[in-house]
Formats: structure tokens, sequence, C-alpha cells
């Protein structure tokens, strides 16, 4: 395989089968992450705090990867509910300060069992 599997318990076990995220060349593919607490394994309820729990499983993938906010290249982001742009812009602004990566929003109609987020990303990671 060209590529390392990046794995940390601080963010949901892959539900089928793919990983967290790859890194292959210095950069970072991270795998769609949904609003599921790596603890309890369920997902979380309430809108903003979907939003929330989704940029911490991200975040958790990116310090595991040797990355951080600031190295994030592309971010796409799938809503169920258009009224989530706002506070999904305002975690955007909070997360990544000055630093504006490419970004998608997608509308959908659906996603698993009452998820209203699911955000993946791409990263430039540092070499060692």
């Amino acid at each position: 395989m060209n590529g390392r599997i990046i794995f940390t318990k601080n963010a949901p076990t892959p539900g089928g089968h793919y990983a967290q995220a790859i890194v292959h060349n210095g950069l970072l593919y991270l795998s769609g992450q949904l609003p599921i607490d790596p603890v309890s394994g369920k997902i979380v309820l309430g809108d903003l705090a979907q939003i929330d729990q989704v940029f911490r499983n991200m975040e958790s993938i990116l310090e595991e990867a040797n990355s951080d906010w600031g190295n994030v290249l592309k971010l796409s982001i799938f809503l169920v509910k258009k009224d989530l742009w706002i506070p999904v812009n305002h975690k955007c602004q909070q997360v990544f300060g000055s630093h504006t990566p490419a970004r998608t929003i997608v509308p959908e109609v659906g996603l698993k069992d009452g998820v209203m987020i699911e955000a993946d990303l791409i990263a430039t990671v540092a070499t060692s």
C-alpha cells in the first residue's frame, strides 16, 4: 500500500471498510466524520453539538497525523439543514482563524440515523 493509515481512539472507529485517514506523499486524506462520540460510540444530540463533535473528531485525527487546522487545504461539509450553514461558518472561523482553506458545503436530503452534518478534509502533514 502507498500510504500510512491513521487511527486514533479519540475519534470514532470506522464503521465500515475504510480508514479514519491515510497519509500519502505529504497529504492527509481524512474520511468523512460523523457526529459520533468516540467514547460512547453514539451520535450526539443537538445540531450545534453535532457540529462541535464533527470538528473535534477531525481535530483528533489531524493531531494523530502530525497536522493541524492551519495545514488544511480543502474542507467538504455535507449538511441536512441549510439553516446550519451559519453556525458551521462560525465554527470554521473559530477553528481556522485567519487561515481560509478551500471549502465546499453540499446540501443533503438525509444522512445516517439523524445525522445533520458530515465533513472530510485534505491537509498537509509534517514529514519526519
